[in-house]
């Protein structure tokens, strides 16, 4: 195993030890499935999302595994941050993500992430989300507009770069419904262009979780 997987394979048991042993956990677990309707590829994709995360005065470690139809590989993602909320709405999220291809070679790559949101008024809100992989020098930027439209819709637009090397980035944008169904479902509608692709793309999925329980 190497050194980076199994530090942070110590980091998760350590984890699982402090939040078997004290009060006021948090955890939560859920699915989303989407459909690709339109895209380069002829083929409509199906992909299933499964995460399971647990939550203790900010601190949190989560785990995603993610299944694509149109990929004969899995792909498993370990998460440890912190999150916290200051007062008047503003929020950050930072931590270390980690990826893993069974299929393909097993333990690959991680980004430590920093994620910083604010509201602007009682129904919008802006967010960026900056990824840099220490390993190849590698970074991204997610930024994000979200609208409260109803109580149950929200719109969102969404522009993201990618610097693949010092010569080459990659932009991807789109926009977003989320349409509140109750119980902890969400339906999503969305449409999505990049730069280096001949045509957008429609997805149709379909959320769903627990609610967060104490443990």
């Amino acid at each position: 195993m190497r050194p980076v997987a199994a530090g942070l394979v110590a980091l998760l048991c350590a984890g699982a030890a402090e939040v078997s042993g004290a009060q006021e956990v948090l955890v939560s677990s859920g699915a989303d499935f989407s459909l690709d309707l339109s895209s380069e590829d002829p083929r409509v994709g199906a992909a299933t999302s499964l995460y399971l995360r647990a939550e203790r005065r900010g601190w949190y470690g989560a785990a995603w595994l993610d299944l694509d139809s149109r990929s004969a590989d899995s792909a498993v993602e370990l998460d440890l941050g912190y999150e916290h909320e200051f007062p008047g709405g503003a929020w950050m999220d930072a931590g270390y993500a980690r990826y893993f291809y069974p299929g393909d070679g097993g333990n690959c790559c991680g980004d430590l992430y920093l994620e910083l949101g604010a509201p602007l008024g009682r129904r919008v809100e802006v967010s960026a989300k900056l990824y840099h992989d220490p390993e190849t020098s590698l970074s991204a930027l997610d930024t994000d507009l979200d609208i409260l439209a109803t109580d149950r819709l929200t719109v969102s637009a969404f522009l993201n770069h990618l610097d693949l090397d010092e010569a080459e980035t990659v932009r991807d944008w789109g926009l977003e419904l989320e349409i509140d169904l109750g119980r902890d479902r969400t339906l999503e509608l969305s449409w999505t262009d990049a730069s280096d692709a001949d045509r957008g793309t429609l997805g149709i999925g379909l959320s769903w979780g627990s609610d967060e329980s104490q443990r």
